[in-house]
């Protein structure tokens, strides 16, 4: 990994959030301060021909305010071939109350089911809530398959979400909005998923198509959400897709960020 790709692109992310403002680096924190928020970052690593990298934004009152991950365009090229390939996973920063600890980004060169609908070249954007050492742990197989199925409370399921019993190893079952534009004969280009395992809410999921990511289209799009949670503390109520024209770089992130109930 070519240092001075890293740089350049936390310096572009900083630009994107705190335009014409003075920031300043702490390295020992990875934290970055612009005169409205703070941004903290998490893991940068190699992806395609670029590179990507994790971050949290807070207010002053470190309140977070987006969850998100960057990366520069030319991670789109020259990305694996083989989907077993194709997983790139970043350590979120710790912050209060925030119960988001990691994110997998998995490529997916063929798409996957169910067929007709998601099986073209996309991203699923996992931001999970489970640890990576319970994530890991997941298995599906054995008695593991009987949590991976696992009906969790009717109050932490969203309006309109069925379960799809598309389980997948170190990851967990996934439930779509029936109501989603892909369902319904339009072609898919974005949408969002929820995952569950053992019952409980395992990740939030954009999962975006690469064609969809190369025609620069910025998108904020709410999502219905749970009436409660398993944790108290601060969750999404929709995401972004943004691309910045001036430096090349497209933010995936989760926004609307209040307190549960």
């Amino acid at each position: 990994m070519k240092k001075q790709h890293l740089l350049i692109l936390v310096l572009l992310i900083v630009g994107v959030f705190a335009v014409n403002t003075s920031a300043n680096a702490h390295n020992k924190s990875k934290q970055l301060l612009s005169s409205e928020q703070k941004i903290f970052f998490g893991d940068t690593k190699n992806m395609g021909l670029g590179v990507a990298t994790s971050w949290v934004t807070v207010n002053k009152k470190m309140i977070p305010t987006n969850i998100g991950i960057s990366f520069n365009e030319d991670a789109l090229n020259n990305l694996p071939v083989h989907e077993m390939q194709g997983e790139y996973t970043f350590n979120l920063p710790s912050i209060p109350n925030m119960p988001f600890t990691h994110i997998v980004i998995n490529w997916n060169p063929m798409g996957h089911e169910p067929p007709g609908i998601y099986d073209v070249p996309h991203f699923d954007f996992h931001f999970y809530l489970l640890t990576q050492k319970e994530r890991e742990q997941i298995t599906g197989v054995g008695e593991d398959e009987l949590k991976m199925y696992k009906t969790p409370p009717a109050n932490y399921i969203a309006k309109g979400y069925v379960d799809t019993h598309m389980g997948h190893p170190q990851m967990g079952n996934h439930w779509v909005d029936m109501s989603s534009p892909e369902f319904h004969g339009n072609p898919f280009t974005s949408t969002f998923v929820y995952g569950f395992y053992d019952g409980r809410p395992a990740f939030y999921e954009p999962m975006i198509t690469r064609a969809f990511l190369l025609t620069h289209t910025n998108l904020n799009k709410r999502f219905p959400t749970p009436l409660s949670h398993e944790v108290k503390g601060y969750y999404p109520h929709s995401y972004q897709i943004n691309y910045d024209e001036r430096n090349h770089i497209y933010q995936i992130m989760l926004t609307e960020i209040k307190m549960s109930e």
